[in-house]
């Protein structure tokens, strides 16, 4: 879907007043938890399966690679679902968004522990078990993606300040990345026993399963209440005159690629 291009001095006018600086701070948080959960799962997951929790390499690379599969699969179910979705309350975007916060949330102390009720299972059991957080994981992530950048174009009107928005967005991406890696490091400095893994000297063992768990409540306890704040302040509009698109002409455009 596409705005037209002509933008009114009324709805540059009415944008601006929409968008003072706190509410483009706080739509720039809409995915400041996906991206801490994001900087922790891709960096560390083959570690934590592998020497943490003590998977084969085979089966630590399975799980990686169903979870990627089913964010393939989740991320454009969900961008349907949200083009087809009705709800007024909270809007057919930020519910979506708000989802996506929820089960993100709930499914990070999971993902980043031993399996509950069959840590001394098969191998195969395990694998089944984090494969299906994983997927939600992937849901969640593109659930908050997706419901915060389909909401841009209907926010606003003007380029400038959907590249503001983006910058924005980007910076609090640095951030987040930024945030784990001092985390990681000071814990792995200071609250692990063996204080020359911080050196890269040592692989991880199961001793720090809790250095996770730990990891895992940092990033809750930052980033939900942040990416909280896109729902709060971030106002979504019902009928919002949008033109439609099927996807062979979104295929077709050239800006589709940019």
């Amino acid at each position: 879907m596409e705005r037209s291009q002509n933008v009114t001095e009324a709805e540059a006018k009415a944008e601006k007043q929409l968008l003072r600086p706190h509410r483009k701070i706080a739509y720039a948080l809409g995915n400041f938890f996906t991206v801490l959960a994001i900087a922790v799962w891709f960096p560390y997951n083959i570690s934590f399966f592998q020497f943490v929790l003590g998977l084969s390499a085979k089966n630590a690379g399975n799980i990686v690679l169903i979870a990627q599969v089913g964010g393939a699969i989740s991320t454009p179910l969900v961008g349907m679902w949200s083009d087809k979705c009705s709800c007024k309350i909270p809007g057919r975007r930020k519910i979506f968004h708000l989802i996506g916060l929820i089960t993100l949330a709930l499914v990070m102390f999971f993902l980043w522990y031993k399996c509950l009720g069959c840590s001394d299972a098969s191998e195969v059991y395990q694998v089944i078990y984090f494969c299906c957080f994983a997927i939600i994981f992937q849901f969640s992530w593109a659930s908050i993606q997706i419901g915060q950048l389909a909401l841009l174009p209907e926010i606003c009107v003007q380029k400038r300040t959907q590249v503001q928005l983006n910058s924005l967005r980007y910076s609090f991406t640095i951030i987040a990345n930024l945030v784990v890696f001092g985390c990681f490091w000071l814990l792995l400095k200071f609250y692990s026993d063996d204080s020359s893994k911080n050196t890269g000297d040592k692989p991880l063992t199961p001793d720090d399963l809790n250095i996770f768990l730990i990891m895992s409540a940092v990033v809750i306890g930052l980033g939900f209440p942040s990416s909280l704040l896109f729902q709060f302040l971030i106002p979504e509009k019902v009928n919002v005159n949008l033109a439609k698109q099927t996807w062979y002409k979104w295929i077709v455009n050239p800006r589709f690629y940019l």
